[in-house]
């Protein structure tokens, strides 16, 4: 690899054997360095590549602008959620995981702390990823001592939940809003309080989790053939209580959300519900 641009003593923009641009860490590896230098294998700690040139520059601009263990936080936050989750995440998370994490610091150190307002949707809908903030929230206080609420994991979760799923912050939390407003005209059908910890409520909160994302992003179920048709029908004579109360939580979202359901959302929904009332798997 070839130094590009020196940002700092330990970190430079570089080009890889490839010829594409990454960001390379490692003590001292910006030290005394200049553009076309070689980079010695054995300093390199870490290399980090975008998805784009904007994001990229952007990523430059943080490393140049806000403090170096501030995105070395957020790096590391990341690489956890990667392990944990099992899977890759949006490369532009670095770079907004970073902003929420300088900003949040700097709201620290004046006293300005704002609750979570979703906190116990996002505990409760993402536990994966609700893991990941307080993990993340501990490595903070470890590295800063700067101590961080659950309202913060929270937070964190979210860009994680974001950044798995390639949504916008506004979306999501949309989508987590449904969410909730769904489950509460349940909790009502059913007349009592959710068995939150149940394999039937985690399908029923997954399904969903799914479907408020296709309303929020603008997704549309595509109706199939005949079959699925009167699959429809089966499921409206079976289960005609459910299928009623279904069409409960159709009128809650097309209100509020603008989707009308297809015949199919709603028969799903109501084996949903009907496994949440009688306790079947």
């Amino acid at each position: 690899m070839k130094i590009v641009k020196i940002i700092n003593n330990n970190v430079v923009y570089a080009r890889d054997k490839g010829n594409e641009h990454v960001i390379v860490m490692g003590r001292g590896i910006g030290f005394s360095g200049k553009h076309g230098d070689v980079i010695a294998p054995e300093k390199i700690e870490k290399v980090i590549r975008m998805d784009s040139q904007n994001s990229m520059d952007r990523l430059i601009s943080q490393l140049v602008e806000l403090p170096e263990e501030h995105f070395k936080l957020s790096s590391d936050i990341v690489e956890y959620a990667v392990q944990q989750l099992g899977k890759e995440l949006n490369k532009n998370v670095l770079v907004t995981l970073t902003d929420h994490i300088s900003f949040a610091i700097q709201r620290y150190q004046k006293g300005l702390m704002f609750p979570n307002a979703l906190k116990w949707e996002i505990k409760k809908f993402y536990p994966h990823e609700f893991a990941i903030g307080e993990y993340a929230v501990v490595l903070i206080l470890r590295r800063l001592e700067t101590e961080f609420s659950d309202d913060e994991a929270a937070f964190i979760a979210m860009h994680i939940v974001c950044a798995e799923y390639n949504s916008d912050m506004p979306d999501m939390m949309d989508a987590t809003k449904l969410v909730s407003g769904v489950l509460k005209i349940v909790q009502e059908y059913l007349g009592g309080s959710l068995d939150e910890e149940s394999f039937r409520m985690e399908r029923f909160i997954t399904h969903l989790r799914f479907l408020a994302r296709r309303i929020i992003e603008g997704g549309e179920w595509k109706e199939l053939d005949r079959a699925d048709r009167d699959f429809g029908k089966v499921i409206r004579k079976m289960y005609p209580a459910d299928y009623q109360f279904s069409q409960k939580i159709a009128d809650f979202i097309e209100k509020n959300y603008s989707h009308k359901m297809s015949e199919m959302e709603l028969s799903y929904l109501s084996i949903h519900i009907k496994n949440l009332r009688s306790g079947s798997l």
